[in-house]
């Protein structure tokens, strides 16, 4: 191959790099510099040359960044803010790089844990506010809901302790559990189609799920008895004092009652298939809890203070692990059935056992029983010895 052919080719292979170089950092943009500046791609004046990908980062505006969803519509993905404000308003739309988009979404998490933000005013096209999106708010003392709200995720404002009266509008169709875990007080819209309010308890329209109690609701409190599952996170932090539960009910979901610290006694029927994680954690005023479910999940009790009885029913089948760990005050456990339920986790003094740091005393057993229940918790306790037998005779399934 001579020079010429040579020097031909090279020029060609330069001039191809650079058109390919330009046209692909016209097209596809590496961002640098201020963030406000950053463009997905080369828009006109009001058009869109390429749809951008679902996700895709747009920009940032006024503090809030954006992300694409589809049909120019874009989620708030993050904040640049160095420190939240402590007032924050949702836009209707935004203009970013000449294109207006609308805003309908707020993605999982965005705000979550920011103590310092008071109130939110989101825009009439925001129609889904994404799981955890404001969890743990404790300082957000107001949000208003624009008239398309369609979607609350799971834990959207769990643990906003001090967010005062809020009315969920009548366009939700759909609430995440957890959704109001905590929250001081909430009611819901007139016209609303999806779910209810009875005797103060938000429920589907169909009554079958328990989604959430106001934390400042105190007293006794009557499920209806329509509801086949309680909600995970349904009562955190309520100022019940009592909770009666009816056989209708199937499930109890997980920090259903976690932090209720004026609950005082707890009785689960044998229709409850499943008690969940930690249903009941620090509950600060429980005495005594008497239990029929089929399976009492992990964690249940934990950081029960006053916790001093549990009686197990026949029914009982499994004991998860951590179930009864650090309630300090734990001394008698008394079990019905005529086998011994399966306990789940290590050894007895080793980390993370069913009764870590509780201080059992005595367990009773149905007569002629003992060894059985010996063989089956001697790990599991501190010595087969204080296993003892009633008088009652066991009932052979």
């Amino acid at each position: 191959m001579n020079d010429k052919i040579c020097k031909a080719i090279i020029s060609i292979t330069i001039t191809l790099c650079i058109v390919l170089t330009g046209f692909r950092a016209t097209a596809f943009p590496v961002f640098a510099g201020n963030v406000d500046e950053f463009s997905s791609g080369v828009h006109g004046d009001s058009e869109i040359d390429a749809e951008p990908e679902f996700g895709q980062f747009l920009g940032m505006v006024d503090g809030l960044k954006y992300s694409y969803v589809s049909n120019r519509c874009v989620t708030i993905s993050g904040y640049g803010w160095t420190s939240l404000p402590t007032d924050v308003v949702i836009p209707d739309t935004v203009v970013i790089d000449n294109v207006s988009y609308t805003v309908t979404d707020i993605e999982q998490g965005v705000f979550s844990e920011h103590t310092g933000l008071k109130s939110v005013a989101l825009g009439n096209n925001i129609q889904v506010i994404g799981g955890y999106a404001f969890y743990g708010c404790t300082g957000l003392k107001s949000i208003s809901f624009g008239a398309n709200l369609q979607f609350i995720g799971y834990a959207a404002f769990s643990n906003c302790l001090n967010l005062e009266k809020i009315t969920i509008p009548s366009s939700v169709s759909t609430i995440m559990e957890s959704a109001f875990g905590g929250c001081p007080d909430f009611d819901l819209a007139s016209g609303n189609t999806a779910y209810k309010m009875e005797d103060g308890l938000l429920l589907t329209q169909d009554g079958k799920l328990l989604l959430g109690c106001p934390a400042n609701r105190t007293g006794s409190v009557t499920v209806p008895d329509t509801v086949v599952r309680i909600g995970d996170g349904a009562f955190i932090k309520s100022q019940i004092t009592e909770i009666k539960i009816p056989s209708s009910v199937k499930e109890i979901g997980g920090w259903a009652f976690s932090s209720c610290n004026k609950l005082n006694t707890v009785a689960i029927p044998a229709t409850v298939s499943s008690v969940e994680m930690e249903a009941f954690v620090h509950c600060e005023s429980l005495g005594s809890a008497v239990l029929s479910a089929e399976n009492v999940g992990e964690g249940v009790f934990v950081g029960c203070d006053i916790l001093r009885e549990v009686v197990f029913h026949r029914s009982v089948k499994s004991i998860g692990y951590r179930a009864f760990s650090y309630c300090p005050e734990l001394k008698k456990l008394t079990f019905k059935g005529y086998a011994p339920p399966e306990i789940a986790g290590p050894k007895y003094n080793s980390l993370g056992h069913v009764f870590e740091e509780s201080p059992l005393e005595s367990i009773m057993v149905p007569n002629g029983r003992k060894d059985d229940y010996r063989a089956a918790l001697l790990d599991k306790i501190p010595n087969a010895n204080i296993i003892t037998e009633t008088v009652t005779n066991p009932v052979n399934p």
